[in-house]
């Protein structure tokens, strides 16, 4: 909305897999790949792929920790493209994502398209100088750029911008490395091994796995041994200048613009992302990591129990970035109204670090100490936790995805699904503008069949009804693009039927579910940025 001020917003991902499910509208905060990838329109060498959800972790009748943690354990990332030692990994977040970015840096940043304008330049200029027997100088090759940037100014900047820059470009053409090619890796700086290897921080001493602490959900482990003072994981943040933001309303429609609006001011609740970002209890600024040091769970000497240390303390605790983050020393020193007018920029600065306090064997699960704020309200909220009304027909959707209990409506009627379940259909043609509007139309559904399969990353899954079982294969459904079109299709595959969560019914859409910020320790935190 208009005047929020937080940065997070240039990292999220669409929501993908059943995470689209969860609300009207949704993003994903996808950690390490998905926030310190950039993105190049020509080079894309690493796509996400889903994994699993798993609603079955904790048990919302019996566990208050239910609905404190993601049940969608994010994306891994493979590589579509071969990537040399010391290449520079590019995500893929679609041109859409430039193109929504008017009048900001993403103006300038070239598309697909202009490099291959570009490139056709580069051969219509290089095809007439050799026909002419044209001297190119750089007089010459300037008054080329200024027409080209008349009317199509990244396609200029992407140009050689001297005569001895175009004859190098012309010698290095092969059909190996095309034009196109040659023009696009202007654009980036390339890296060595050597460099990687003096000015990078490894970000793969971590490991997910499920914690050793029952409520926690997925925990940190080490991958190999870590030694005392080692770096586990450096902490680049994402800024939130005010948690008020973080706040969850009633909504309605107005009447008049169709835009959502809040009910009331009363809060119903703060989203899921406050209890993986830092803060401290008297300030609204709340700082989000990048990076898998959000599987790190909490321990202290405080209390004992399940879920403490002990004598020893955590294993690990958090600082200030040191010298692989020059600009942290800088932003610590400003003011939060200085902070303020970054973060709308979409400018962040600050980083931490974690790192460990004494040897960590491979294997063991990692900790630190989100502060005595944070356990407080923990104990709090166990105390005063109420389960929520009991649903005897409630189902974790994972284990309704494994059930395949496909229904047709005619078995809804007397044995309808959980009240959160509801079946979904991959259909990639809702979109399409030829069907018209018609309120249903009818095709044969045989080639409807996913390519990343429907329990994965599938986008164009939509809520449909089984209206005939025709074999133990196909079916005859019913897909719901929208309120007013519908699709009649037959013979369609059983495989391409699934199930999702019902928008707003799962876990962490629970009333009183635990949400805490982890706690900066008061001698790290500056008094500058204390304003509540």
């Amino acid at each position: 909305e208009e005047g929020d001020f937080w940065t997070q917003v240039d990292y999220n991902w669409g929501g993908a897999g059943l995470a689209e499910y969860e609300a009207a509208s949704v993003a994903e905060s996808v950690f390490v790949l998905g926030s310190l990838a950039n993105f190049h329109t020509y080079f894309k060498n690493i796509e996400p792929l889903v994994q699993r959800y798993d609603d079955t972790l904790l048990d919302r009748f019996s566990d208050p920790g239910a609905g404190a943690f993601s049940y969608h354990p994010g994306h891994i990332f493979i590589a579509s493209a071969d990537i040399e030692a010391g290449e520079e990994l590019f995500a893929d977040y679609g041109e859409e994502w430039l193109d929504t970015r008017e009048d900001t840096f993403a103006d300038n940043v070239p598309r697909k398209k202009d490099f291959e304008d570009a490139s056709n330049v580069f051969s219509k200029l290089q095809k007439k100088i050799a026909r002419n027997r044209l001297k190119l100088n750089d007089e010459f090759m300037s008054s080329i750029i200024d027409t080209v940037k008349i009317f199509e100014p990244r396609v200029a900047r992407i140009l050689p911008q001297s005569s001895e820059d175009f004859h190098k470009t012309a010698m290095k053409k092969s059909w190996k490395r095309p034009l196109e090619k040659l023009l696009a890796e202007s654009t980036i700086v390339k890296r060595n091994v050597t460099w990687v290897k003096e000015n990078g921080i490894c970000v793969d001493l971590i490991r997910v796995d499920k914690s050793t602490i029952k409520q926690a959900g997925n925990g940190a482990f080490a991958q190999g041994k870590i030694k005392k003072g080692a770096i586990i994981s450096p902490v680049p943040l994402n800024t939130i200048a005010n948690s008020d933001d973080m706040l969850m309303y009633e909504l309605e429609e107005d009447e008049e613009t169709g835009a959502m609006v809040k009910k009331h001011d009363t809060a119903v609740g703060k989203q899921l992302l406050v209890n993986y970002c830092f803060g401290h209890g008297q300030s609204k600024l709340l700082l989000c990591p990048m990076t898998n040091s959000v599987l790190i769970n909490h321990c202290s000497t405080r209390k004992v129990g399940e879920g403490q240390c002990g004598d020893k303390g955590p294993n690990a605790k958090i600082r200030w970035a040191t010298s692989w983050d020059h600009a942290t020393s800088e932003w610590l020193e400003k003011s939060m109204e200085e902070i303020e007018a970054e973060t709308k920029l979409g400018r962040r600065g600050l980083s931490m670090e974690v790192i460990a306090t004494r040897d960590i064997a491979a294997g063991q699960e990692i900790f630190i100490d989100y502060g005595e704020e944070w356990e407080m309200a923990w104990e709090k909220h166990v105390k005063e936790w109420k389960p929520p009304q009991s649903s005897v027909d409630y189902m974790p959707v994972a284990s309704v995805m494994s059930s395949e209990d496909f229904r047709t409506l005619d078995e809804e009627a007397t044995n309808p699904y959980p009240p959160n379940v509801q079946p979904v259909c991959f259909f990639d043609q809702c979109s399409q503008e030829e069907y018209g509007n018609e309120e249903e139309e009818s095709m044969d559904g045989k080639i409807f069949k996913s390519t990343l399969g429907v329990n994965s990353g599938e986008h164009s899954l939509y809520p449909c009804d089984i209206i005939e079982k025709s074999s133990d294969d196909f079916f005859i459904v019913r897909v719901h693009c929208n309120d007013e079109q519908s699709f009649f299709l037959t013979s369609y595959p059983k495989e391409s039927v699934t199930f999702r969560m019902k928008p707003y019914m799962s876990d962490q859409h629970l009333q009183g579910a635990f949400r805490h910020p982890i706690g900066i320790e008061d001698e790290m935190f500056p008094a500058q940025w204390k304003n509540i």
